[in-house]
């Protein structure tokens, strides 16, 4: 079992005092749930179980989980998985206050006229709308809730291009990772962006950096590189972010 917790830029223990009253074992699980809900929203035992590498019994979860539930007010436990209320309420306040600045920023914006851009722009921009990966706008969606960013899912060929080699869900796990080293060092915070994580020689040296057992589950979910990229005979430079 993983026994690292990832960095929380929620103040977790303030929020739910009950905590104090958890043991190691049922804190940690407590803390990835807050983790992984942020991120993906109500989180299944099969997620729980792989992201933090537990290594006993099913049994053993669900008493965890139990236990967890029965001590901390608003953990929802069902067959479907587990949430907890306030981290749910998080969001959606967090959504709704980028709705309200996406909103005045509009409104505060010069105004356009329906001729104010050619037809030949407006055909160009439908064009890259329409050929937006869903993946590729479920990964950046995942990295802004992470960061509280507003990236955008337009143009990203390094993304599109890691997504096809390794799968969202490899992509996703080495967000996690670097937002768990990065995420509470304002030094390094900028390098949270698609720019640096998904350019091909970093994304490659961020699966190196995994721990043996995650490298060993990232490559099972990517499946095999293709058989261009297996034989590049092109050494890659040890590139900083």
């Amino acid at each position: 079992m993983n026994t690292e917790l990832p960095y929380l830029h929620l103040p977790i223990v303030s929020l739910a005092p009950a905590l104090q009253l958890l043991n190691e074992e049922e804190f940690f699980l407590y803390h990835w749930i807050v983790y992984l809900q942020w991120g993906r929203g109500k989180v299944t035992k099969n997620v729980l179980v792989r992201q933090c590498r537990w290594d006993k019994s099913e049994t053993e979860l669900d008493a965890v989980l139990t236990a967890v539930s029965e001590t901390v007010e608003g953990v929802t436990l069902d067959s479907e998985g587990v949430e907890i209320e306030w981290v749910t309420a998080c969001k959606q306040r967090a959504i709704e206050r980028r709705e309200i600045a996406s909103r005045n920023g509009k409104k505060k914006g010069k105004k356009q006229s329906p001729s104010g851009c050619s037809a030949k722009a407006q055909l160009k921009r439908k064009r890259i709308i329409t050929s937006i990966s869903p993946n590729a706008v479920e990964v950046i969606s995942f990295l802004n809730e992470l960061t509280g960013k507003s990236f955008k899912a337009e143009n990203k060929s390094e993304l599109n291009a890691r997504i096809k080699e390794h799968g969202v869900d490899c992509v996703m796990d080495v967000i996690r990772y670097k937002h768990s080293r990065w995420g509470h060092e304002e030094r390094f915070r900028d390098n949270l962006c698609p720019a640096t994580l998904f350019r091909k020689n970093n994304f490659e040296r961020y699966l190196e950096e995994l721990p043996a057992s995650a490298s060993m589950d990232l490559s099972r979910k990517s499946g095999a590189r293709s058989e261009s990229a297996a034989h590049d005979p092109t050494k890659r430079p040890n590139e900083q972010p």
